[in-house]
């Protein structure tokens, strides 16, 4: 797809001048919210290797995608949409994972991206021994999807690799997935994050580390918050090293990561949501396809199979319970409970480790409870 911002381009004496390298500081106490992600997560399961061995070897030569892939659980049968599919190397790879039943919109801006990737159609269908074809290319803008002529409300998951930085209209964008996504949708999506504002004069600058039109964490949760989603769960993420000298002067104090968030489609209907207001005890009883194991729900909340675990924050378990996840779990509201002693499975933040760094433990606490019954 197309990767212009079109950004103000510095002059020559802006570029030769080190006192107009300057970013506005900000207050050094700010939270950084992407530390303690573990970068550990930004690893390729084993189960999408084995489904890339399987990709054209001409798709996989062509691809400007991350070579990261990441998707998240419970495809099967789901209607999913790339942004930025470019040459159509995820969307081959999510075309296995959804199935005969399931469907893969592709949607890039460049022609020629989608004319080679038509062109590999039926040679994934038959490595995949799909009987009907299930993915779909079409052109279009991902900040202008409304032209799209999709329906809204139709489409299960939305996923992107790294693209949205590099459209202006990044507001426009998440607007138009919350719209075309159907309650309780969810936007799984990679880019690149910056703690705080880069003067526009140096965007262009900046591309040449693809690290221009960077989004600041704070812009991505009013973005998704006002068009209707969760707030945001970061699932992972990792620092950006840059190494040039002008952009280092350039950008002061800031720092870029990689990251990969997700957020969930509310209900229309406020009724749905306004139980999720005390925090819960949730259960991840029926474990999802690849996550036999574990879950990670985000970089702090990670469920294990039959174990109990509570979670203050509401928004945690709406998210969950409007998604497709929510058959998955079992809720139990910590509002109607009598006195007793409980064993339960909590996290814990602590320091420790050489680096200083904090680390994220389990931590198995016996409590006592007192509530008020409703009856």
């Amino acid at each position: 797809m197309s990767t212009s911002t079109e950004p103000k381009t510095p002059t020559t004496e802006e570029l030769d001048t080190e006192k107009n390298y300057n970013v506005e500081e900000e207050d050094e106490s700010e939270t950084d919210h992407f530390s303690r992600a573990k970068t550990n997560l930004l690893r390729t399961p084993s189960v999408l290797n084995a489904i890339i061995d399987q990709i054209h070897p001409d798709i996989i030569a062509k691809s400007h995608q991350s070579n990261f892939v990441l998707f998240p659980p419970k495809l099967q049968g789901c209607t999913v949409m790339d942004l930025g599919c470019g040459i159509g190397r995820d969307v081959f790879i999510l075309s296995k994972l959804v199935g005969e039943h399931g469907r893969v919109i592709g949607i890039d801006s460049a022609r020629d991206h989608l004319d080679f990737a038509r062109q590999h159609i039926d040679y994934h269908m038959k490595k995949f021994e799909l009987e009907k074809c299930n993915v779909e290319f079409i052109q279009g803008e991902i900040d202008e999807l409304e032209k799209a002529n999709l329906k809204e409300n139709s489409i299960d998951v939305i996923v992107s690799n790294s693209v949205i930085n590099y459209r202006r209209n990044r507001k426009a964008i998440i607007e138009g997935v919350c719209k075309l996504l159907k309650p309780g949708g969810e936007f799984y999506f990679s880019d690149v994050y910056v703690n705080r504002s880069i003067p526009e004069e140096y965007q262009e600058l900046l591309s040449g580390e693809y690290v221009g039109g960077a989004l600041r964490w704070e812009d991505l949760i009013l973005y998704a918050t006002e068009a209707g989603f969760t707030q945001p769960r970061l699932v992972t993420a990792k620092p950006v090293t840059i190494i040039n000298e002008d952009i280092l002067k350039a950008i002061g104090k800031a720092r870029f990561v990689t990251a990969i968030f997700r957020c969930f489609k509310l209900p229309f209907n406020d009724n749905d949501t306004t139980q999720f207001n005390v925090p819960y005890q949730l259960t991840y009883e029926t474990p999802l396809p690849s996550c036999e194991e574990e879950f990670f729900f985000d970089h702090l909340i990670q469920f294990k199979p039959g174990e109990l675990l509570v979670v203050n924050d509401p928004s945690i378990a709406l998210a969950l319970n409007v998604s497709r996840y929510k058959d998955n779990f079992i809720f139990d509201p910590i509002e109607d409970t009598n006195m007793g002693t409980t064993t339960i499975e909590t996290i814990e933040e602590l320091q420790g480790g050489n680096d200083d760094q904090t680390k994220i433990y389990r931590k198995t606490t016996t409590m006592t409870t007192t509530m008020t019954s409703n009856d």
